[in-house]
């Protein structure tokens, strides 16, 4: 079972041989070993780096070496290839899941925190909305406020991307 513990790499330990890497790998990614940096900053927006800096502890992942790279070119499940032909951190989805509902909230209009029970699909922030319906940053945050949800997840404010489509849609 997966706990949330302080982060831990995952090692495969496998013979030399590169069918048994491959195939450890695969066993790993059929038990959930299925996030990659790539899935994790696209919801999230931010930068693989960013992830490298902020997702410190509580998430199991797998490293994929030039050796299991190579293993998996040859003897890899195809249902996995998006995992490790160009990715190297591979995380732990139940982990993942858990340690980001950990660290999502909703803020009051007060100003306090509530802990998210649910997250969106899809987050925004102020500044992508007003990217993306060319208006200012500003007149986005005053349209949201008090009638969008915000979300607090790992420090960063973000909305519901349909929720500020929405509000926004005539705009």
């Amino acid at each position: 079972m997966i706990r949330n513990e302080p982060i831990e790499l995952v090692k495969i330990t496998s013979s030399h041989s590169l069918e048994e890497i491959a195939r450890d790998y695969n066993t790993a990614f059929s038990e959930g070993f299925d996030v990659s940096t790539e899935e994790i900053s696209n919801y999230l927006g931010v930068s693989e780096l960013w992830i490298t800096r902020h997702l410190k502890e509580g998430i199991k992942y797998l490293i994929i070496n030039a050796v299991a790279r190579r293993a998996l070119a040859t003897y890899g499940d195809k249902r996995f290839s998006k995992l490790y032909t160009y990715k190297k951190k591979i995380f732990h989805r139940k982990a993942w899941q858990t340690h980001l509902m950990q660290h999502s909230f909703i803020e009051n209009e007060d100003g306090s925190l509530t802990a998210a029970k649910k997250l969106p699909t899809s987050l925004i922030t102020c500044t992508e909305a007003a990217a993306k319906y060319n208006i200012t940053r500003k007149t986005v945050y005053n349209l949201l406020q008090g009638r969008a949800t915000k979300y607090v997840v790992y420090g960063l404010k973000k909305y519901s991307t349909k929720e500020v489509e929405l509000l926004l849609i005539d705009m």
